[in-house]
């Protein structure tokens, strides 16, 4: 009888192991198949990206330092390119870029991929208007009134090249940027609709490296004067 309880008791104990390491194996594929962008993750090489990337190559450019690889998709009924950007052949950012024809659907698909992407990746870090230098001056002392959200004044400021809409999030690996800008055609004019995405440390130490070269120029500059 001690003997019956006693293997009894070993069963238990190697179910409860085999689950433990399934649960176990579990997280790790869950956590092994989040992503950064696509079915990429950052530092990826470009032969892996090519690899892991099933919509249709339709450039590639670039040499060691800088390197890129266009695509063609469509994302949300619309016709979309894809970018991945390489620095040392090391993945480092990515973009969707949207070409749209109205300033009535560039507005509204704006606010659309703005909603998703505070779905997907919470409250945005930041979220403004970015005018031209020209548009501010025009603007005068009744800026705040003229900036009121109305949109056929938004549609012809951004038409004109003004103004940039321009929201943006962060999470612990990456900077997202939603945009949407005019761009004057020969025909006709174009609206960009772009979302990019950055590799956070990547991007941190490019933007610090500028700061620096900045204030090394400054000092110069200072000592020359």
């Amino acid at each position: 009888m001690y003997t019956i309880y006693r293997m009894e008791e070993r069963k238990m104990k190697k179910a409860a192991l085999v689950s433990m390491l399934f649960i176990i194996s579990s997280v790790c594929v869950l956590f092994g198949e989040e992503y950064d962008f696509r079915k990429t993750r950052w530092g990826m090489n470009v032969k892996e990206v090519r690899e892991s990337e099933k919509a249709t190559l339709i450039d590639k450019q670039g040499g060691k330092k800088e390197y890129s690889l266009v695509y063609s998709d469509t994302i949300a009924g619309l016709k979309a390119v894809v970018e991945y950007g390489f620095t040392q052949y090391k993945l480092r950012s990515a973009r969707y870029r949207f070409v749209i024809q109205t300033g009535t659907d560039a507005l509204k698909r704006y606010r659309n991929f703005k909603e998703v992407l505070s779905q997907k990746y919470g409250q945005p870090e930041s979220s403004a208007r970015r005018y031209s230098e020209e548009k501010k001056k025009t603007l005068g002392p009744f800026a705040f009134l003229l900036l009121m959200p109305v949109d056929f004044r938004l549609g012809e400021s951004i038409e004109k090249g003004q103004l940039v809409l321009q929201t943006d999030w962060a999470t612990d690996f990456t900077y997202i940027t939603l945009t949407l800008k005019g761009d004057a055609g020969k025909e006709q004019v174009r609206y960009i609709l772009e979302i990019d995405y950055a590799h956070k440390r990547w991007a941190d130490e490019i933007r610090l490296e500028e700061e620096e070269k900045q204030a090394v120029e400054k000092k110069e500059l200072f000592d020359a004067l």
